[in-house]
């Protein structure tokens, strides 16, 4: 329906997935018949944008769009090459953290379902730190915004 929508993802998340058999890609959740056809023609790589201080416990963040106006930020877990949207709303920080957990609430008081983590993340040890770096974020002054929570 997007036909000339640039693509913008983790080029070595790609790569992975692309290069794994149809068990590996069954197991990560992966279609590659979703993908458009002039994939190589739309995709950037986020590896591939100028890093930029968040200046946030996120550290750095991929300038996407080259104005600063928002950053992707590695937030390694739940699925290979997992990326968090960083920008600014009134001067305040906000991250949208897609998937890194399931709700908000439970991200504060540090009560996420590991169990399930360990059974659906592709690094369920990453995704523990992510959710430490999330909680570190919002006792700064961030908002964190999850796919969950948006989908309400």
């Amino acid at each position: 329906a997007f036909t000339r929508a640039r693509i913008i993802a983790s080029g070595a998340a790609l790569k992975a997935l692309q290069s794994m058999g149809a068990m590996g890609r069954r197991l990560h959740d992966f279609n590659s018949e979703l993908l458009p056809p002039d994939l190589h023609t739309r995709f950037t790589a986020i590896e591939d944008t100028p890093k930029k201080p968040t200046w946030t416990r996120l550290d750095l963040g991929h300038d996407i769009f080259g104005d600063g106006s928002y950053l992707a930020v590695p937030l390694p877990g739940h699925a290979l090459g997992h990326t968090g949207l960083l920008w600014r709303e009134a001067g305040r920080p906000i991250c949208y953290a897609a998937d890194a957990t399931w709700t908000l609430e439970a991200l504060k008081e540090n009560r996420s379902a590991r169990l399930a983590r360990s059974l659906l993340f592709a690094d369920a040890k990453a995704g523990t730190v992510t959710e430490n770096l999330l909680r570190a974020f919002i006792a700064e002054g961030g908002e964190v915004r999850l796919a969950h929570e948006i989908m309400r």
